[in-house]
């Protein structure tokens, strides 16, 4: 199966001189450990994760301070091209799934970029690779039928 079957599209991205504030805000309205930065073309030159943004001192002053009920935002944050890491590994939409999941694996990564002709055409993470498992329901219904829930019946009814 190839990625561009399974990727998320359009990707999430962020430019370089967006503040580091605002890639936290999309990093949690679209539930992403991790946002591509783009340039004003489009084209992939950096990413920016959690990491990168728990190191920036002003934006966790800013929330800290924010948590204690005081102004929220007169910290100024740094801009995402300061706090970006510029080495990013990436797969293609043409790759095959199991590129993405060594990559992931190996690296310890949550998520790719997938880009084509330099340009970020979707995202690839450990969520799209759920949706090619089996079917919670089916897959319980299949090891009911094998007995090998019985331990999970057992946990149940004892408390």
């Amino acid at each position: 199966m190839l990625i561009r079957e399974v990727m998320t599209t359009p990707a999430v991205t962020v430019m370089t001189q967006s503040s580091t504030a605002t890639a936290l805000w999309l990093m949690r309205t679209e539930q992403v450990g991790s946002i591509p930065v783009v340039d004003d073309r489009g084209a992939l030159i950096g990413i920016i994760d959690e990491t990168d943004l728990v190191q920036d001192e002003a934006l966790v002053a800013d929330r800290v301070l924010a948590s204690a009920g005081r102004v929220a935002g007169t910290t100024p944050s740094r801009r995402v091209g300061d706090a970006m890491t510029h080495h990013v590994v990436t797969v293609s939409p043409d790759d095959q799934i199991d590129v993405a999941v060594d990559l992931m694996q190996s690296m310890m990564l949550e998520q790719l970029p997938v880009v084509e002709n330099d340009h970020v055409v979707g995202t690839v993470g450990r969520g799209d690779m759920t949706r090619l498992l089996p079917s919670p329901s089916r897959f319980c219904q299949f090891e009911a039928s094998c007995g090998t829930a019985r331990g999970v019946d057992a946990v149940r009814n004892h408390h």
